[in-house]
């Protein structure tokens, strides 16, 4: 029994030990490790860029020339609605305007 309490307490020991802060050590860097230049790293961030680019592009679902034709000519009338909209709602507010002053003339 008292070889078992002693070696319970030889193995806290070495746990208190074991859980020390270990000293930095110093580490020397090879070729290998060693960063590449910045513009190198850039270069190749772009390529990667420019990959992933690719490979999305490839899942996307492109519309048909008669969707694309269509979407096309919606944009085109509501562009002319709406300009014509303005130009009415802004000669309704200036002769409004222009009689409302005449009024009071």
């Amino acid at each position: 029994m008292a070889d078992i309490k002693a070696a319970s307490k030889n193995d806290k020991l070495d746990l208190a030990e074991s859980t020390a802060p270990a000293k930095p050590v110093k580490v020397e860097k090879s070729k290998k490790d060693k960063k590449p230049f910045f513009l190198v790293r850039f270069w190749r961030a772009i390529v990667r860029w420019f990959k992933e680019l690719k490979s999305e592009a490839k899942k996307v679902t492109w519309p048909t020339f008669k969707q694309v034709c269509k979407s096309t000519l919606v944009v085109a009338v509501m562009t002319v609605l709406v300009g014509a909209l303005v130009v009415v709602s802004d000669l309704v507010f200036r002769n409004g305007l222009s009689l409302f002053i005449g009024i009071f003339k």
